[in-house]
């Protein structure tokens, strides 16, 4: 579910091994484990209890309540699954909560093995490839879309329902349905442990009921001892890497130049607005941009100092911001990136998709050009394309 499709702790121009839909979807995975909502699944369509009559609201929404809070509470370590078409991934999770602290690491088992870490609001990452380490804060903006919706806000957009149980990694689960009240929206089905209210699974399907994309954890040990040492010393074990500070910076939409008229999909809200820096490193000739690069940069300042993690000091040459902005209606996220136009292409629009993510790219004039991203229909993102005006 609302893996945002976004870029938290993803490199900037300078790793282009991935398309940009498929490099941005994979890190918008991770975004969502890092912001402490696993949104998770498995691949193939599990035999499930009939449907029969709706659940009485507050029922479901006990099973919401439950995994809202799980999400923050519960320490736990596991192998999370990925899939979506003929890409799949997986990574080694850990998250440790005690007395109000979190602390998370996350390995990628295959792909360029990136590693991230992070203690509260404090996200360090490190890519082996290049011998990078990108230093920044997680946002609001990647909250977990669940974390904190009220029920009622979910049953306006969503019939939300319980229908059945089942297993995961061995563990008996609540499967819930929310089924889109409009065409704007997917399907999403989650299972939730039974004894933990922890998300072990989920399912984005199509309008035919197929499976777009799916995450699950293979196995899972919840209740473990914190490890939260561990994390903090691989936060700080960056001697020899290349250390690049990125802080993001909170905006207005308004104050950069850019409104939204009518026309947006119903029960989308703004849920958050930063700037961030396009940068090429200084040892690299400057190049292009892919799509929506920009949006991987979590900084948003005129040169990138070495951040508190310590490590080299390098400077990078800024190039011209974008503008990332997030819209929810309380489970799907839909990411905007208003970003300058690439030197030297030319200006068309395209769509993509990768499992449940649509893609839309579209020039703005001469000087800009608009990426939207979301676990949505495209038509979805051409409403929101439709309603942004440059003031």
């Amino acid at each position: 579910m609302g893996r945002s499709p976004g870029d938290v702790n993803h490199l900037p121009a300078m790793t282009r091994a991935d398309s940009p839909s498929t490099s941005r979807r994979r890190s918008a995975w991770i975004a969502s484990v890092l912001c402490g909502l696993c949104t998770v699944g498995q691949a193939q369509v599990w035999a499930l209890a009939g449907p029969g009559e709706p659940a009485p609201a507050e029922t479901a929404g006990v099973w919401i309540e439950r995994l809202q809070s799980a999400a923050t509470s519960q320490s736990y370590e596991g192998t999370l699954v990925f899939s979506a078409g003929s890409v799949v991934s997986s990574s080694r999770v850990a998250h440790y909560a005690h007395d109000g602290q979190a602390w998370e690491q996350i390995e990628a088992l295959d792909g360029r093995a990136a590693r991230s870490y992070r203690y509260n609001d404090s996200v360090v990452s490190f890519w082996p490839d290049k011998r990078v380490v990108t230093v920044g804060q997680r946002d609001e903006t990647w909250a977990g879309p669940l974390r904190t919706v009220p029920h009622e806000r979910l049953q306006a957009h969503y019939d939300v329902r319980l229908v059945g149980t089942d297993l995961v990694a061995g563990r008996r689960v609540q499967v819930l349905l929310l089924s889109p009240r409009d065409e704007w929206r997917y399907t999403r089905r989650l299972w939730v442990d039974a004894a933990s209210g922890l998300m072990l699974r989920a399912d984005v399907l199509g309008p035919r009921g197929e499976v777009l994309e799916s995450s699950s954890f293979s196995a899972i040990e919840i209740g473990v001892r914190p490890q939260a040492e561990t994390v903090r010393a691989a936060m700080r074990r960056t001697s020899g890497w290349q250390v690049l500070a990125m802080p993001s910076v909170p905006v207005r939409l308004q104050s950069e130049g850019w409104s939204l008229g009518a026309g947006l999909p119903p029960g989308f809200q703004l849920t958050g607005c930063v700037r961030k820096p396009v940068v090429v490193p200084a040892t690299e000739p400057r190049v292009a941009s892919e799509p929506g690069a920009a949006a991987a940069v979590p900084g948003a300042t005129s040169g990138l100092q070495a951040g508190p993690a310590g490590g080299a000091a390098r400077t990078e040459r800024p190039a011209a911001d974008t503008l990332h902005a997030v819209f929810s209606d309380g489970l799907t996220r839909v990411s905007m990136f208003i970003e300058p136009q690439p030197a030297g292409r030319p200006a068309q629009t395209i769509a993509t998709r990768l499992g449940a993510t649509h893609t839309l790219v579209q020039p703005l004039g001469e000087q800009w050009r608009l990426v939207l991203m979301g676990e949505v229909p495209v038509s979805t993102l051409r409403r929101f394309a439709a309603a942004l005006e440059r003031r």
